[in-house]
């Protein structure tokens, strides 16, 4: 069981880890900045998402007073 502290208190998400994978839309990769000073930099760019493998692996119970 894990608690986050942004979780409303009239609601409870049940989700089995197990059944969650880290799904990459861009790969991630490191690019050099144009030199524009005297530093160097560079950017990393990429985007991921998670994947639910399988919807009925988790539930929602709402409406707890």
């Amino acid at each position: 069981m894990k608690l986050h502290r942004l979780q409303s208190d009239d609601r409870i998400d049940l989700l089995q880890t197990e059944y969650w994978k880290l799904a990459y839309l861009i790969p991630f990769k490191t690019v050099e900045k144009p030199k524009t000073s005297l530093m160097n930099g560079k950017v990393v760019t990429g985007q991921m998402t998670l994947e639910c493998r399988s919807k009925e692996a988790n539930a929602v119970i709402t409406g707890i007073a």
